[in-house]
């Protein structure tokens, strides 16, 4: 196998779509995602990998996205991370009211 140096533009090009083909953009943006606002990420707000999928899909099927796509940069991370927050302090807010077992 040739190394990226001796591969032709054309070679480097198909190896480099044969990689991004064989990757998970969701999970990219997961990681992405945790490396923010996980443990021990830049903010740690410790979310966990569950409610950042389960945001990310309401990010994804939610009526008020409809016209912004998602291109899964810093504008749907934040969005993503609203959606975390708005979902913990609903959850809280039931606890508190003692209706834990809704949630």
């Amino acid at each position: 196998m040739k190394n990226w140096n001796e591969m032709t533009k054309e070679e480097r090009e198909n190896m480099a779509s044969d990689i991004w083909t064989q990757v998970d953009p969701k999970k990219v943006f997961v990681d992405y995602v945790m490396s923010f606002y996980g443990p021990k990420g830049i903010y740690e707000f410790d979310f966990e990998v569950n409610e950042v999928v389960e945001a990310i899909e309401d990010r994804l099927n939610n009526k008020r996205y409809i016209d912004l796509p998602f291109d899964g940069d810093s504008v749907d991370r934040e969005i993503v991370r609203d959606i975390v927050f708005a979902k913990r302090s609903k959850r809280l807010s039931l606890f508190k009211a003692g209706r834990s077992s809704m949630v």
